[in-house]
Parts: structure tokens; C-alpha cells; sequence
């Protein structure tokens, strides 16, 4: 139907296409935008998808590097509480403060053992520790674990309480 209206139109008006001429400066104005087209070299899409691909390998490459090694320092040393998250990190740094600060004020009485206390108290915690890292290792195939982050923490507190018992047992053994 469109079709046939189109046609009918062409026919009753024949002759203005055939005498009609374009406006003036219409061949510069053709020339003009041809030119514009001809300049623009038409996109290599094969060159594109290589370079593309070669970014992607890059990129690729890099991100498998960096996993990589991530992983291997944390393979040989397993997760600490602050690698889990920010609130771990803050309870680990915790504990680690008050074993720190018990373990100096804990220096200036080693001296004066004489029951051999430090010996004990130094395997003990050489034991805790070893059991600690454990932990760690343990965490890295079972990331995030409440079972064992909550080891992890008794390990902090045990090690805590047992220099405090030996802290009071020489303050009280000294005169």
C-alpha cells in the first residue's frame, strides 16, 4: 500500500525530478562531507581484539603473580587474627600490647629467680606459641572459623594469665 502511493507520487510528479537541479553549492557541500568519510580510516577490528587480548593477558598475568605470592607467605605462615578483619586486628593488637607490657615489667624480677620459674615460665609460653601458629596454619584452609579464631584468642589470654600467675608467685616468693 505504501508501496503504491510512493510510486504514484514519483509518476504524477516525473517531471520536477527529472529538471530539478540540486542547489547551489551542493557539490562542495557533497565533496566536503566525502572527504570527511575518506579520512576516517575504518576501524581494524581484527588489530583491536589483539591488542585487547594482549592487555588481558597482561593484566591477567600480573593479578596471578600477585596471588601467587600472597598466598605462598601465607601458606608458610598461616592467617593471624588481623588478617580476618579490623576487629580481630584490634583484639590481637590488644593482647599482644598486655603480654608486651606484662612480659617488661616482668624483666627486672627474672633476675632475681630462684626457684627457676623462668625456665618454666619460658617453656610454657614457647608451648602456647607453637600451638599459636598452628592456629594460623590451620586458619589458612579454614579462613574465618569461629572454633578456631576463638583458639586463637584463649591462646592470647592463656598466655597472658600464666606470665600474671608467675608475676604474683615471685612477687610474693621475694622479700
Amino acid at each position: 500500500m505504501m508501496g503504491d502511493k510512493l510510486e504514484d507520487f514519483i509518476r504524477s510528479n516525473r517531471e520536477e525530478f527529472d529538471f530539478s537541479e540540486p542547489g547551489e553549492g551542493h557539490l562542495k557541500r557533497f565533496e566536503a562531507k566525502r572527504s570527511l568519510v575518506e579520512r576516517k580510516a575504518p576501524i581494524n577490528w581484527r588489530n583491536l581484539l589483539k591488542v585487547a587480548a594482549v592487555i588481558v593477558f597482561v593484566l591477567g598475568s600480573g593479578i596471578l603473580l600477585v596471588h601467587d605470592n600472597s598466598t605462598q607467605s601465607y601458606a608458610s605462615e598461616g592467617l593471624d587474627l588481623r588478617d580476618l578483619s579490623p576487629e580481630l586486628a584490634e583484639v590481637e593488637t590488644f593482647y599482644e600490647d598486655q603480654i608486651e607490657n606484662a612480659t617488661e615489667e616482668l624483666a627486672p624480677i627474672k633476675k632475681l629467680d630462684q626457684r627457676g620459674f623462668n625456665k618454666d615460665l619460658a617453656q610454657q609460653l614457647t608451648l602456647l606459641e607453637e600451638e599459636y601458629n598452628e592456629l594460623k596454619l590451620e586458619m589458612r584452609d579454614n579462613y574465618g572459623d569461629e572454633r578456631l579464631i576463638n583458639a586463637m584468642i584463649k591462646n592470647y589470654q592463656l598466655r597472658l594469665q600464666i606470665i600474671e600467675q608467675y608475676l604474683n608467685q615471685i612477687k610474693l616468693n621475694t622479700p
